[in-house]
């Protein structure tokens, strides 16, 4: 698969992500982060951003997960 191909896929797996609002795992955003750095978009920074707010820690808890995310949500600026 070539790079820009790969990171189309990327790109559009992990906005279906950020926009249900799903969980999203740490491999998942370096993956993206990786592929997506060579690009320099405002638009991929933003996706990571977001992207980034949704991230969980498959080592806790999903109600930990959940708090983690409330407190990003509210000391976003």
């Amino acid at each position: 698969m070539t790079i820009a191909k790969n990171h189309q896929v990327l790109r559009s797996t992990l906005d279906k992500k950020v926009l249900k609002s799903e969980p999203v795992t740490i491999d998942e955003l370096v993956q993206f982060a990786t592929v997506a750095q060579s690009s320099g978009r405002l638009a991929d920074r933003v996706l990571f951003a977001k992207a980034k707010r949704l991230l969980v820690d498959e080592d806790v808890t999903t109600d930990t997960n959940a708090e983690y995310r409330n407190i990003n949500e509210r000391h976003d600026v």
